[in-house]
């Protein structure tokens, strides 16, 4: 279950990265990039008001370092892995 879910995300993220490349020249498009490494299992559902706090900091965040004003695809939906630290 959890590889289909991935292989669904990875599909998502292609098809979101394809329209943006697409729809780019017709509309400013502004990505807020997806929180990333997760690190936290999509069926646990205890962490999910941790994910929200995490996702409105990284919105912040975003927000403050000019992501209104940036146009296009954002890195982190180009494929990537992480490195173990």
């Amino acid at each position: 279950m959890a590889l289909a879910l991935h292989t669904l995300n990875l599909m998502s993220m292609g098809q979101l990265v394809r329209d943006i490349e697409l729809y780019s020249s017709r509309a400013d498009i502004h990505v807020v990039a997806p929180l990333c490494p997760l690190g936290i299992s999509v069926f646990d559902f205890s962490q999910t008001d941790q994910l929200l706090q995490r996702a409105y900091q990284q919105t912040l965040a975003w927000i403050e370092e000019g992501g209104l004003v940036r146009t296009g695809v954002p890195g982190s939906l180009q494929a990537h892995t992480h490195h173990a630290k």
